[in-house]
């Protein structure tokens, strides 16, 4: 990244983005296509399988009874497989439709006497794949013909994903999201104010220190505003229980179930045994 201090990081920036994505994504014909989705959907599946299933085994593995012997722990390592081929199908399918979108997206431009620019491209496919994949867009399509009582088709065997992996990976990309943009807007917040300034030098040298700063105190009140409305919402979601009885309509609650139980747990009032920090079967 360029810290010349000339006020246009952030374009100048975007212009080296653009010329090194220029390059790689060339591809001739049709073959030249498929190998490079297939490429990007092989290595997804396998990123996507091998993290789900590292985490997964090692809990399936903790929460096992040794009292219940060998085919539970065989049925636990199964579900592991299950999980993390289905993260693997997660990535891969969004592998697929982003490649695809930016590949036309880039014949569209060739085609155009218009330029466009290189990183809207990427933004546009990966908008695509988001809408049609984490959207649950195509889950839709194909729980909408399982309502209709159509048989099962390989199609639609694909395409039908787990929707808790769904969930996991867009709000574990979201947070990531929020912190690079505040990140962009620190860029440009003090290259607005370099702009201004007549000594060069003493531009070039502050940059930095002024960008770190800012990401610093912003990271601060980011935890400060999240752990506060995330403690708001937990004690919403407790009064939403409270008044729907010992079942109520999961849609209608704040936070996800996995982060209620922790918070329960912790602030519920109940105290708990030592011994349960070892007991990984309790929910």
């Amino acid at each position: 990244m360029s810290a010349t201090g000339t006020g246009t990081g952030t374009l100048s920036d975007t212009r080296e983005l653009e010329e090194e994505y220029d390059g790689p994504d060339g591809v001739d014909g049709l073959a030249g296509l498929v190998e490079l989705v297939l490429r990007a959907v092989q290595n997804a599946f396998i990123y996507g399988y091998r993290v789900r299933f590292l985490h997964s085994v090692a809990y399936q593995l903790a929460t096992a009874k040794p009292q219940k012997g060998l085919l539970e722990l065989l049925g636990k390592v199964w579900k592991s497989v299950r999980l993390g081929v289905d993260h693997g199908k997660v990535l891969a399918i969004f592998a697929i439709v982003y490649r695809s979108m930016l590949l036309l997206a880039k014949r569209l431009r060739a085609s155009s006497k218009q330029g466009h620019s290189q990183l809207s491209n990427h933004f546009v496919a990966g908008f695509v794949g988001g809408v049609l994949v984490y959207g649950g867009l195509l889950q839709r399509a194909v729980r909408r013909r399982r309502t209709k009582g159509d048989p099962p088709t390989l199609v639609g065997t694909l395409l039908a994903m787990n929707e808790g992996i769904l969930s996991q990976i867009t709000m574990y990309t979201m947070s990531r999201l929020i912190i690079a943009g505040g990140k962009d807007l620190a860029r440009v917040v003090v290259d607005t104010k370099n702009r201004h300034s007549s000594n060069n030098g003493s531009r070039s040298r502050s940059r930095d220190k002024d960008i770190a700063a800012i990401a610093s105190v912003s990271w601060v009140l980011t935890c400060g505003l999240v752990w506060g409305g995330i403690m708001v919402y937990y004690q919403r979601d407790r009064r939403l229980g409270r008044d729907s009885g010992p079942d109520p309509d999961k849609r209608l609650l704040y936070l996800p179930r996995a982060l209620q139980v922790s918070l329960e747990f912790i602030y519920g009032g109940v105290r708990h045994a030592w011994r349960e920090a070892f007991d990984y079967n309790s929910r």
